[in-house]
């Protein structure tokens, strides 16, 4: 069959795993359908033909391998004569894995002895099972490899739930969260004076003019945090010295500059825990997560294939006339059950990875607005305001 050729060139070297899995057939079973002229006269050209590919993740067992959950494919091509029974089966894989299995099953399955095959239901029987062993594998490791991805998500997010709300709010994390734009020009327009120096203010004189910058102090942002809150409290508790008309925030050098060194060690510690590589680190397994999820679509879509040839196959004047199908049919019906079981084991997978995307975007918004260095990135680019200040 000449669209099998696609399924050979599939395997290939990639920069992204394959996300594509397909299903074609080529059969012969109408009593019009042209004839297949066979050059072995042992086959009769009435024939089911058929070709496919399904995608999992397996567990890697190489050292080398950089992701220890790769996505794989498996592709096969099968033939079944209906009048002799002869079969065909051509495999392709990265791996000896399948090769294994299915040199396992020949020596330990019933239905699938050399000794057992004399009649063409018992081949038909036989590819069933074979089919079967093919559509396990394609469901078998998504539980285990969900789990892989949650403790993944929980292992990057888990400083940014729980982080202590204390130290989220405090005067280092307010300095890398808030907007320092509104901060200051609040502080501006009310005529205190935030400069390098402790100044005297009157609280009644006119506000800065609009086209004087604001000169920070050298001790950062932090400080003029401290003191903006020190007119605050201030002015609502009557620390300020009337007679003199000065407010002061109540810190000295020493005091300022011992602050300022707490602040910045706290700064670091929540650079630790909350750094942009976490968000990046989401970024990279969301994209695993949408791998995922569009494999599982791929799969669900070959498996009601198969299953919708199969029904075909079993309906057609070929296989009704040749095939004894009280025979074979108790095992045809364990075959489309395990189809369906199957499928449905692929939508609980499919769900699981669709809740763990809706939180991890959840978790990268979290992330995203806790990472100091984030928030320092996006102040560097903020531009200056009339007043001066960032």
């Amino acid at each position: 069959m000449p669209s099998f050729l696609d399924f050979v060139l599939m395997f290939k070297n990639r920069a992204r795993p394959l996300l594509r899995a397909l299903f074609r057939h080529e059969s012969y079973l109408d009593r019009d359908s042209p004839q297949l002229d066979p050059v072995d006269p042992r086959r009769s050209g009435m024939q089911i033909q058929h070709a496919f590919n399904l995608l999992s993740v397996e567990r890697a067992t190489d050292s080398h391998e950089r992701n220890p959950w790769p996505l794989r494919q498996f592709a096969l091509y099968h033939s079944f004569d209906i009048s002799s029974g002869r079969t065909l089966w051509i495999f392709l894989k990265g791996n000896q894995m399948m090769a294994r299995r299915f040199l396992d099953a020949t020596k330990t399955h019933r239905l699938l002895k050399p000794s057992v095959i004399t009649t063409p239901e018992a081949s038909f029987v036989a590819t069933l099972q074979v089919q079967t062993m093919v559509m396990d594998w394609c469901a078998e490791s998504w539980g285990e490899y969900i789990e892989y991805l949650e403790d993944k998500l929980s292992a990057i997010s888990v400083d940014a739930k729980v982080a202590s709300v204390e130290d989220m709010t405090s005067k280092a994390a307010m300095d890398h969260n808030f907007s320092r734009r509104g901060t200051l020009a609040s502080v501006v327009h009310r005529g205190s004076s935030l400069g390098p120096q402790s100044q005297t203010s009157s609280p009644r004189s006119p506000p800065a003019s609009p086209g004087r910058p604001f000169q920070r102090s050298p001790s950062g942002f932090a400080t003029a945090i401290r003191r903006m809150s020190g007119l605050i409290r201030q002015q609502s508790g009557g620390f300020a010295d009337e007679k003199a008309g000065t407010l002061e925030c109540g810190l000295g050098p020493a005091e300022d500059e011992a602050s300022d060194t707490d602040e910045a060690q706290h700064l670091e510690d929540l650079d630790k825990k909350f750094a942009f590589k976490n968000f990046q680190q989401l970024n990279f397994l969301g994209d695993d997560v949408g791998q995922a999820l569009a494999a599982i679509d791929q799969n669900k879509g070959v498996l009601q294939e198969i299953e919708e040839q199969y029904r075909a196959v079993i309906t057609s004047h070929a296989f009704t006339t040749h095939i004894k199908i009280e025979s074979c049919e108790g095992d045809l019906s364990a075959f489309f059950r395990r189809t369906r079981s199957l499928s449905r084991d692929l939508g609980i997978h499919h769900g699981r990875l669709s809740a763990l995307s809706r939180g991890l975007e959840n978790d990268k918004v979290t992330v995203s607005t806790t990472a100091p260095d984030m928030h320092r990135h996006a102040a560097g680019n903020r531009q200056p305001n009339r007043c001066g200040c960032s």
